[in-house]
């Protein structure tokens, strides 16, 4: 297959440079007035798809992430406030436990891997794909490439780095604590050091990455405020409050008792970062691949769009900015989340009683999630609907797979509850304090 256009003119317009800010022609340093958006971000088409493909799953990461967090929160903050579904105490612990904790720890690991993303963008900002550098820890040749990308665009910083480093560092201790919250009975001490601090240090640094986004976003700044509101000024100051919550939520557990409370303010924080990662998938539909913690990255919606790369070459109508695809892409996220319950339930339960039967109802949970995210990975991958046949209608039928996944996830979730509902009764009373 022959290279599309839009492949041969970027080739044409933008040989791939190791170095920022180097003439790849002349070998002469570039002057910030002298390069394009594209010679600066983009050196090659490989590149850009890599970027595009990366700031993706960098929302799609933190949409899950944040929906399970959500509801993983809110199931907990119910059986705090005596949420019943057995009046068996080992069975209503074993489900309040499947419906909080489990999802709360599928859901760090996709905020994990979203900010490992985060840092391998903003570490590698003006380098071409292939000579990307993968050591988050090597931070004094971070900081040196940083620098000598400051010296070419004044707007590439360290901030966005810093952003990144701090969610992935709180992204790692938290599910220390989620870990230890697996165990039912453990004493005070234990609590402390593995639950309460782990939470609070998690929450702060979700509380810097934050604050730092709306540096980056010049947020609390007078010249910022006089630009007027954007989509990466709303996501950065939804992760900034997130952040807040999270950090108050974590730092509340120090006083006894308080857990109500603490799960109360991660329901509240984990809807903000919802609200967060859905503008961030709003900003990747719009090719602002920045999202909220890289602003350098976000001109291409302006300054760049007639020659950014989806633009060249294409009929007008299919550029248009396209809000069916928004609401596919938080639909697909929301069923899988779903999903995710589901095994979190089917989990629990062959934990409980681990034969081949509970082994493979937990397989057949896993099954849709798979599924959902095979059409996710389609939409990084298409750059725009196919016209031709089969592919056409291939590509259309994911609408019906969606369709059947929904149901069957949603009926397996409250299927599963009303069967523990069997053991007992359904009751909900406000714990007295």
């Amino acid at each position: 297959m022959s290279p599309s256009p839009t492949q041969d003119e970027h080739r044409r317009d933008c040989a791939r440079v190791s170095n920022p800010g180097i003439c790849p022609s002349t070998g002469q340093r570039l002057q910030p007035a002298c390069r394009s958006f594209l010679q600066t971000f983009y050196p090659s088409f490989d590149t850009w798809h890599w970027r595009r493909t990366a700031s993706y799953w960098i929302a799609i990461s933190f949409a899950e992430g944040s929906l399970l967090f959500t509801l993983g929160s809110w199931f907990g903050y119910a059986g705090d406030c005596g949420w019943h579904v057995s009046v068996d105490h080992r069975v209503n612990a074993s489900i309040i436990k499947a419906l909080s904790i489990w999802p709360s720890l599928f859901g760090s690991v996709f905020f994990s891997f979203g900010a490992y993303l985060m840092c391998l963008e903003s570490m590698n900002v003006m380098r071409a794909a292939p000579e990307w550098d993968f050591g988050l820890f090597n931070f004094r040749s971070i900081m040196a490439y940083l620098d000598s990308c400051n010296a070419v665009n004044k707007e590439i910083t360290r901030t966005p780095y810093f952003a990144s480093f701090s969610y992935f560092v709180g992204t790692s201790i938290y599910p220390i604590a989620l870990v230890t919250n697996l165990w039912e009975h453990i004493s005070s001490d234990v609590n402390l050091i593995f639950c309460t601090i782990p939470y609070t240090l998690g929450g702060i640094c979700f509380l810097a990455g934050g604050v730092l986004e709306c540096v980056e976003n010049e947020v609390f700044t007078r010249a910022g405020i006089k630009a007027g509101i954007t989509i990466p000024k709303c996501a950065a100051a939804m992760n900034f409050l997130g952040g807040v919550l999270f950090a108050l939520g974590g730092a509340i557990l120090f006083w006894p008792d308080s857990s109500r409370e603490s799960n109360l303010l991660f329901t509240i924080g984990s809807v903000f970062y919802t609200i967060g990662a859905s503008l961030s998938v709003i900003l990747w539909k719009d090719e602002q691949f920045g999202l909220a913690y890289l602003a350098a990255l976000n001109h291409i919606s302006g300054q760049a769009r007639g020659v950014s790369f989806m633009a060249a070459n294409s009929p007008r109508e299919s550029r248009a900015f396209s809000v069916r695809g928004i609401v596919f892409i938080h639909l697909y996220c929301m069923v899988s989340v779903v999903a995710v319950m589901n095994f979190c339930l089917a989990l629990n339960h062959f934990i409980a009683m681990p034969n081949l039967f509970t082994l493979t109802r937990a397989g057949n949970e896993f099954l849709p999630f798979l599924l959902l995210h095979l059409v996710l990975l389609l939409h990084s991958a298409v750059v725009k609907t196919p016209r031709t046949q089969p592919f056409h209608a291939s590509w259309h039928g994911r609408c019906v797979a969606f369709v059947l996944s929904c149901v069957r996830g949603s009926g397996s979730l409250s299927m599963c509850i009303a069967r523990v509902w069997g053991f007992g009764r359904f009751q909900f009373t406000s714990t007295s304090r």
